[in-house]
């Protein structure tokens, strides 16, 4: 009996060693966004990543979460709004910070013509 509970236990030491080797799949990060919707977040993310200053860090991590989640539109509007307006951005981060407000616009339009 006890050679029966060694010979189980090496096994499945065995098992749960080899269960973690292999070949790590590519993982692709899916846009945060709720409800599939077409907004390239990650684009955004890019383009502000070099930027330091902190309300501008602040207000992307705040459209982030907020589309992430499906939480509030229009608050995102107006963060993007507001980001658009910050004199601190240079012209191709504002180029992208309007894109994407133009592609939130595009999905609440769309969403709000789908029948329900």
């Amino acid at each position: 009996m006890k050679k029966a509970n060694w010979l189980a236990a090496l096994v499945m030491a065995c098992l749960v060693a080899f269960a973690g080797c292999g070949k790590k799949k590519d993982t692709v990060e899916a846009a945060p966004v709720a409800n599939n919707a077409p907004i390239a977040l990650s684009k955004l993310k890019q383009a502000l990543a070099g930027n330091t200053n902190a309300d501008i860090q602040g207000a992307v991590g705040k459209i982030s979460a907020d589309l992430r989640y499906g939480i509030n539109y229009d608050q995102v509007l107006v963060e993007l709004d507001t980001l658009n307006q910050n004199p601190a951005l240079t012209a191709p981060e504002k180029k992208v910070v309007s894109d994407t407000l133009e592609q939130v616009k595009n999905y609440l339009a769309q969403q709000q013509q789908q029948p329900k």
